[in-house]
């Protein structure tokens, strides 16, 4: 699939990642951009979503008391290539 296929078809999702994972892809392809790479010539070479930081947060609840919970974050590393194979961007 293109980048710019993703990013059309990453507008449209319902899910709540697709936002923030068409910026990944519009930086990306920024990114190749800035390197004068044509953006017609790019295409996905390597996508991944891998475990990040976990922060610990606490709720406050009735009597004084605190609940706790998790917040967890990932990291997304997405790698764009053109027609020589040759990664060019990542991201």
């Amino acid at each position: 699939m293109l980048p710019s296929d993703a990013l059309v078809q990453l507008a449209h999702m319902p899910k709540e990642a697709a936002g923030p994972m068409a910026k990944v892809v519009a930086s990306a392809v920024a990114n190749a951009a800035q390197k004068q790479v044509q953006a017609e010539s790019l295409k996905f070479k390597k996508i991944e979503v891998m475990g990040g930081p976990v922060m610990k947060r606490f709720h406050a609840v009735s009597r004084g008391q605190a609940h706790a919970y998790k917040k967890h974050m990932t990291h997304v590393c997405v790698v764009l290539s053109d027609e020589t194979g040759k990664g060019i961007s990542d991201k």
